[in-house]
């Protein structure tokens, strides 16, 4: 392994540094008119793997990783006038990675840069804006290039005045090319006009029009879309506030018009319901859990759920993970009367090399109702768009209610799998994309929507509440329309002073061009504490579904009548016995059943006690067991099952030292047993904390097939000043099955300092 990618790096690393002094000096040094703010950052990071593959004793497999990457950032701002104000600054971000494997050995260097300036005006009545913003992403890989442009040009000007309509006019152009347009060339234009009054409390009137015009000059298409919108929404409360009535009416009219020439094609995104996800091996049955950062729009905040708090990860999971082998299934409940729908875009939050891309293979599965699901298209691999950061997975089109993907996390033998992790999912979104042919011409299409949301207080004692919904949708020329109407009961009554008990029922009726559906939903629960240092509660739940699907040949919104009935209990347990003693104990079972004979049954139940003896140190005990049965219809009964036991106890024995340690064990009944130990060490020898060390071991053992997975990770962090700081750290990692060794080596530095 040569170290070219270093000396490459440091050069232009040199040559930027330089650049970037003489920047600063020239505009914002003695003599010049100094900014108000000036903020600089220099990012260093280096990264080396090596990789080692014994089988039998044998070198079967070496990889050697380099990556050098430098980031230089410089914002400012400058008031020129009290009321006018420029502001500005710059992004450049170089990567050199060089990959050594089986005897080849590939360099590729990939480099953003992102200047960007803005001119602002304004008061609390008016403001405006104009602004310039480059944005270029340049990739190498050996002999082949690739480079991609953005120039994008913005103007805003509000106007806000006391007690009348407010008004926002916004003008944005983008040019998106390539620098000989030959792969690349798109132009829009975007106005978007939109204003608010509220004459009332109650009464709020909202308008918007937006006219879009697209250009793909290679393929001579053209996209021009007017969209205008209007809101009303009407919010009180009536009978001494014992009756809240909420309605909104939104009508929107958009109209497209479309050229093309022959092979040209036109993409339209879809805006989901709902975004699911689920860590699930079983893909063909099961209901994924409601997300809903999957669809918010954000493009750049991890997608964060109930069962990975600090993202969905796709990237290389670690060997003390639990999960690290199960699939990553996510999903959008598209609408109730379906969409028609041929691909979906994965957002992450970083840029990949090809290697790493190109290594997910994706499989997409459609559902009438989440809970079945029937696999669309085997798992292949994506295209990645380096410009957006977004993997963009086609399949054949399909009229389907869920859709949803399912990826295996990164596996690493993948080249560069370590420094490229993690990997968090931001945003999943469906669209559809149709040929020049089927869509050239112009299109109008007006749709209503009506919402009516109530809720009357009909008893004190016990409160008794009647709550009522209504949402209808309808579209014209051609009227499709679709109604959802729920009407519900909900009880809550003191039955004495440490007991509390709460009824719900309530039946829902959806009716679409898809079909109809009625839902009756039921629920009961009692919260008790009978002491201040006790808590128990008992839930029940449950629905009954029956849908008449309307029949239309392919298509995945289901066909004919179907069944469906739910119902869970959970209680909950928790104990304060003794100041420092906390235990718990909960438990549960969900039943669902089709009338085609498909049925799920799954049970969970979890203990734990946490002592604490004194301020300094923490014991924990915690066990868990969840298990689900499957059969019935045409699937083959099946069933799994998890069994976890794990002890931990962490020590603080003095202000800047900390020390952890922890031992599990998890039985898979498909993935079998293993043994997991960690215990780390963290010290801060200095009371000011400017150097930091920190010391981790973790240790997975698998009897089933007489392996281990070894991980240990000293690091160090010292801060040179307020601002600055460079971190150290290595990781060796040792890996071992019964037919299959494997030992990695990470070596990692990174400097930061702020100006």
């Amino acid at each position: 392994m040569t170290w070219s990618v270093v000396r490459r790096g440091l050069r232009a690393a040199l040559f930027a540094a330089v650049s970037l002094i003489g920047y600063v000096a020239v505009f914002f040094g003695p003599g010049a008119a100094c900014a108000d703010t000036l903020l600089a950052n220099i990012e260093f990071d280096y990264s080396r793997a090596e990789s080692k593959t014994r089988n039998g004793g044998v070198e079967t497999g070496r990889s050697d990783v380099q990556g050098f990457t430098q980031r230089y950032r410089l914002t400012f701002d400058k008031s020129l006038y009290p009321s006018l104000v420029v502001r500005g600054g710059g992004l450049f971000e170089k990567a050199d990675t060089s990959v050594e494997a089986g005897g080849n050995e590939a360099d590729s260097t990939a480099t953003r840069i992102n200047p960007y300036v803005e001119l602002a005006m304004g008061n609390p009545l008016y403001n405006a804006t104009i602004g310039y913003n480059h944005q270029e992403f340049k990739q190498q890989s050996g002999n082949d290039s690739s480079k991609l442009i953005r120039d994008s040009y913005t103007a805003l000007a509000a106007w806000r005045p006391v007690k009348l309509p407010e008004l926002t006019v916004t003008y944005t152009h983008y040019d998106n090319h390539d620098p000989a347009r030959t792969s690349l060339d798109t132009i829009d234009d975007i106005v978007t006009i939109a204003s608010r009054y509220q004459p009332t409390k109650s009464l709020d009137l909202f308008y918007t029009g937006n006219w879009e015009e697209v250009e793909d000059r290679l393929r001579d298409a053209k996209t021009e879309s007017v969209t205008n919108s209007g809101r009303v929404t009407y919010d009180d409360n009536f009978l001494k506030n014992r009756l809240f009535l909420h309605t909104n009416y939104n009508v929107t009219n958009q109209r497209i018009k479309t050229s093309a020439t022959t092979g040209s094609v036109v993409t339209t995104p879809f805006r989901a319901v709902e975004g699911l996800f689920a860590l699930d091996d079983s893909p063909l049955d099961g209901v994924l859990t409601s997300v809903p950062a999957l669809i918010d729009g954000n493009l750049t905040t991890p997608a964060a759920t109930a069962t990975a708090p600090a993202g969905i990860d796709i990237g290389l999971p670690a060997l003390s993970d639990p999960n690290r082998l199960v699939p990553r299934n996510m999903g959008n409940f598209l609408s109730p009367a379906g969409a028609d729908v041929n691909g979906l875009w994965v957002w992450v939050g970083r840029s990949l090399t090809p290697e790493v891309a190109g290594s997910f293979r994706w499989a997409v599965y459609v559902s009438p109702d989440g809970l079945v699901w029937t696999l669309w298209q085997a798992a292949l691999p994506a295209s990645f768009e380096p410009f957006e950061n977004r993997f963009n997975i086609q399949f054949p089109r399909v009229l389907t209610r869920y859709v949803k993907v399912v990826v295996d996390p990164l596996a690493g033998t993948v080249p560069g799998a370590l420094l490229s992790s993690p990997i968090l999912v931001t945003e999943l979104q469906a669209y559809l994309t149709l040929s020049a042919e089927q869509i050239t011409g112009e299109s109008n299409l007006t749709t209503h929507q009506v919402n009516v949301a109530a809720r009357a207080q009909l008893l004190d004692k016990p409160a008794l509440f009647y709550d009522f919904t209504l949402y209808y949708t309808t579209n014209q020329p051609n009227p499709v329309s679709s109604t959802f109407i729920s009407n519900g009961l909900s009880l809550t009554h003191k039955l004495n002073p440490w007991l509390t008990g709460s009824a719900q029922v309530g039946r829902d009726d959806e009716n679409g061009p898809a079909g109809n559906l009625t839902r009756y939903r039921y629920s009961v629960s009692f919260n008790a504490t009978p002491i201040p240092t006790i808590y128990q509660s008992a839930v029940f739940s449950g629905s009954n579904e029956t849908a008449e699907v309307a029949t239309q040949a392919g298509t995945m919104i289901g066909t004919g009548t179907f069944k469906r009935v739910r119902n869970s209990i959970f209680l909950t347990n928790r104990a304060t016995l003794y100041r420092g003693i906390n235990v718990f104990l909960n438990g549960g079972a969900s039943w669902t059943s089709l009338d085609n004979g498909v049925w799920v049954t799954s049970y969970t139940a979890n203990f734990g006690v946490e002592l604490t003896p004194n301020d300094t140190m923490t014991w924990s005990f915690f066990g868990s067991e969840e298990k689900t049965e499957r059969g019935g219809g045409d699937l083959p009964d099946s069933t799994s099952s998890t069994k976890q036991v794990r002890a931990s106890v962490s020590w603080n024995p003095l202000p800047t030292m900390g020390m952890f340690a922890s031992a599990a064990v998890v039985n898979n009944m498909d993935t079998g047993s293993i043994t997991v130990y960690n215990w780390s060490l963290n010290w801060s020898p200095f009371r000011e904390g400017t150097l930091q060390m920190i010391f981790a071991y973790n240790e997975t053992l698998r009897p089933d097939d007489d392996g281990y997975d070894r991980v240990l990770t000293p690091s160090l962090r010292w801060e040179v000043r307020r601002g600055t700081f460079l971190d150290l750290s290595y990781t060796h990692i040792q890996s071992k099955t019964f037919s299959q060794e494997t030992e990695n080596s990470v070596y990692s530095a990174n400097f930061n300092a702020n100006f």
